[in-house]
């Protein structure tokens, strides 16, 4: 595949989405908060914080400290294009095709009908390469990525991967995201120029092409799954050429 540049998702925040419950022993340590005055609201406040404070150093200490250790692993990965593979327009199996002229009389009736129709679907594999540094000691277990794709800096179609993928130190993964979509819908051109573009976001010629994917992980820890507050930029290269 052609060589470009790429963006490594760092991850630097911890984000407890799911509830925990507070242990009683917190009540054994600030026995004035179970019978407090409710009239008392900032002093109840302040020993709501501390309790809570103490109760994710409880968790935490039971757990080891391997949400954190999780956390912080998923950060060091290295997330990058590896690759878009398995293009289809219109039905049309697209392998062995580098240009307009490359179709068969079937293939091009099929697509030229479509086109008629203002709808030309498109379908393919964007493969995510994850890779975990073997200097990192700490595997990360991705259960979830919510994804959107951008071709040309253009918002297109969004969705979610649930992998439940092992990311052990040292261990490249290949994570394959389908995406489909009408091509007519985000972009302008005759039926020449369409098909052209989408061989070309697959790197089979044409001007290079930039292919975005914008994603938030979601990581498995003893004390539930974490989600990423804010996507990540973790695909940003041009293909084609």
């Amino acid at each position: 595949m052609p060589q470009g540049a790429h963006h490594r998702g760092h991850l630097s925040q911890m984000c407890f989405n799911d509830e925990f419950t507070i242990p009683n022993t917190i009540f054994l340590m600030f026995p004035k908060f179970e019978m407090a005055n409710i009239t008392n609201r900032e002093h109840n406040r302040q020993l709501m914080k501390r309790a809570i404070l103490i109760s994710v150093f409880i968790y935490c200490s039971m757990a080891g400290c391997a949400a954190i250790q999780q956390f912080t692993a998923l950060g060091k990965v290295d997330f990058s294009l590896d690759g878009v593979s398995g293009l289809r327009m219109a039905g049309v199996n697209m392998a062995n095709v580098n240009s307009y002229k490359d179709f068969g009389l079937l293939d091009v009736t099929r697509i030229a009908r479509a086109f008629s129709q203002k709808s030309l679907p498109v379908e393919f594999l964007v493969h995510v390469r994850a890779e975990n540094p073997a200097s990192n000691n700490v595997s990360a277990r991705l259960v979830g990525l919510e994804w959107t794709l951008f071709l040309e800096d253009k918002q297109t179609v969004s969705g979610r991967l649930d992998p439940n993928l092992l990311l052990e130190p040292g261990k490249p993964q290949d994570i394959p995201v389908t995406m489909a979509f009408d091509l007519i819908e985000f972009f302008d051109g005759n039926v020449k120029d369409l098909t052209q573009l989408a061989l070309s976001f697959a790197g089979k010629g044409g001007e290079p092409k930039k292919i975005s994917l914008k994603a938030t992980p979601t990581i498995e820890t003893p004390l539930g799954p974490i989600r990423y507050p804010q996507p990540l930029t973790i695909v940003d290269r041009r293909i084609g050429g």
